[in-house]
């Protein structure tokens, strides 16, 4: 172990009692291979603002959207804010530990962090490219069809323009309303924001603390990068760099024939935002109803003993995320709960989908379409190779945000929508590459139906039932010939004037009853990109 490491002096009876988070700090040890120098670890445990790759720990987070009024003024008032580094994170995340192990709670712990726009970087005078092409030429604005937001967003990001976001996470809502109110103090003559452009995020009371306003435990699934984050046993581990730019993995840095980052993207990240508006009473009475059916979903199995019909609108649910609400994996919890799995953290990332006896890909316990397994798959081989689907993964910090469902809610079967109950997930995720990370798993697979591969020709298997979106209606026409009834069809569609296409795919038979659609339950407010700079440029931008 290298006395020089800049965690050495943390052994891990300092976190013994957080290691049920998805994040653990990596320690130095004699008997772990970190594929990093020590100069590099330093640099990133220092420069990177800290809730990049391990997550600040927090009961409260406000994110204060801005522009800046005045370039001037605004790196002037930056020489007064100090963003959380990496490291910051690690030494609260010891006291939190250390307080548990005492019975007690720490209060007053308040973390800081700043990411500025495409727009935001022009406006500071960053204008090299960062050479991440979708960053660099548009906001998420231009991508909301691309990304089968049906809308309507809100306010602060229909109206685009936005320069950057300031995130305060604090040990309660009231100290990070109070450090919201001095930052904004602070920031009052160089930028300008409104009430209406601070989301506030809120962990939910006991006994949803950690869970999302489905129900869904929240952040079980994290990847470990190599020589940073302690990996559990079958936890994703990925290079650093595919989230931290400047290092191995890094799809830039790995190309040498690509035309490289500046040196001030260094230690920076590419932080996603959305606001996703849920519909809680709505699926939870879709559940309710799918509950019933639950002998149709278990392919035959004998489950014993039966079900109930609650029990089948948990399982239907789990089928529908991956994972219990408790978030033990549905691979290994086949039909039923089990909280001892989920309270596990050597078990819980610990399977893949493969069936004993089963030869490749099966859905034989968890659906094709699951949102864990479509946004972040495993044992994808010989279609996708482990290299590949490291490459995207990313880093998670949402919390919930909105009330809780009231009585009035339940009793009407309708979630309130009066600017005042709506409820849902703010969601961010980090990442080197936004086509490489957030977009990938949100496009080519969490709405591609025939995501995930699982054979050399095309399987339709349909959206992701989470965040997915409704498929377009299919073009109706009328056959001039015989209608192949399986196999490889080529169809060719003739306009008025003669001009001719011919449209190629594999032909399936359409069910002569018709089928409900697929419905959908989470509703995209709108998001926006940001760069997310280390903890050193941000003192450059302020001439520290």
């Amino acid at each position: 172990m290298s006395n020089t490491h800049v965690l050495s002096r943390f052994t891990r009876r300092h976190l013994r009692h957080i290691q049920h988070r998805g994040l653990v700090p990596q320690l130095p040890s004699a008997d772990v291979d970190i594929p990093l120098s020590d100069h590099q670890v330093g640099s990133i445990w220092n420069n990177v603002q800290g809730d990049v790759f391990v997550l600040f720990p927090k009961v409260a987070e406000n994110f204060i959207f801005f522009t800046i009024s005045n370039a001037a003024q605004f790196k002037q008032d930056l020489k007064g804010f100090t963003p959380s580094s990496s490291l910051d994170t690690v030494e609260k995340l010891v006291k939190i530990s250390s307080a548990k192990e005492q019975g007690a709670w720490v209060n007053g712990l308040v973390q800081s962090q700043i990411a500025f726009s495409r727009a935001g970087l022009n406006v500071l005078g960053l204008k090299d490219h960062i050479q991440d092409l979708r960053f660099d030429t548009r906001p998420m604005l231009a991508d909301m069809k691309y990304l089968g937001d049906s809308g309507p967003w809100y306010t602060p990001f229909v109206e685009g323009g936005l320069h950057g976001v300031f995130t305060i996470a604090a040990s309660s809502p009231d100290e990070c309303d109070k450090a919201t109110a001095d930052l904004k103090a602070k920031f009052a003559t160089s930028i300008v924001t409104t009430d209406r452009m601070t989301l506030e995020g809120r962990i939910r009371p006991a006994p949803n603390k950690g869970h999302e306003h489905f129900g869904f435990k929240d952040g079980v699934s994290q990847p470990a990068l190599r020589g940073l984050v302690e990996p559990h046993p079958g936890q994703i581990q990925a290079d650093a760099g595919v989230v931290i730019m400047g290092y191995p993995g890094d799809p830039v840095l790995d190309d040498p024939a690509a035309p490289q980052r500046p040196a001030w993207t260094r230690d920076g990240s590419l932080l996603v935002f959305r606001e996703l508006e849920q519909d809680v009473v709505e699926f939870d009475a879709y559940l309710k109803e799918q509950g019933k059916h639950w002998r149709d979903f278990v392919h035959g199995a004998d489950v014993q003993p039966p079900l109930t019909d609650a029990e089948g609108a948990n399982l239907f649910g789990a089928q529908m995320v991956g994972r219990w609400k408790s978030g033990a994996p549905i691979a290994k919890a086949h039909f039923r709960d089990d909280q001892q799995l989920a309270d596990n953290p050597d078990q819980v990332n610990n399977f893949d989908y493969s069936v004993q006896g089963v030869p490749g890909p099966t859905d034989r316990f968890c659906p094709f379409t699951a949102h864990t397994r479509k946004t972040m798959p495993r044992n994808l081989n010989p279609f996708m190779i482990p290299k590949f689907l490291e490459s995207v993964a990313m880093v998670r910090g949402g919390i919930p945000y909105g009330p809780e469902v009231t009585q009035q809610e339940r009793d009407t079967g309708a979630s309130l929508k009066d600017g005042i109950h709506e409820r849902g997930l703010l969601f961010v995720s980090y990442q080197s590459s936004l086509d490489q990370g957030f977009v990938r798993q949100s496009v080519p697979f969490a709405n591609n139906d025939y995501f995930p591969l699982t054979s050399f020709s095309p399987v339709k298997h349909g959206q992701d039932p989470i965040i997915g979106a409704p498929a377009p209606p299919p073009v109706q026409a009328q056959a001039s010939g015989v209608v192949p009834p399986t196999g490889e069809v080529t169809v060719r569609i003739t306009n008025r004037v003669g001009e001719s296409v011919d449209v190629a795919g594999f032909a399936s038979p359409v069910p002569i009853e018709p089928t409900a659609a697929q419905p959908f339950f989470v509703t995209s407010r709108g998001g926006e990109y940001f760069f997310v700079p280390s903890v050193s440029l941000v003192k450059q931008i302020a001439g520290l």
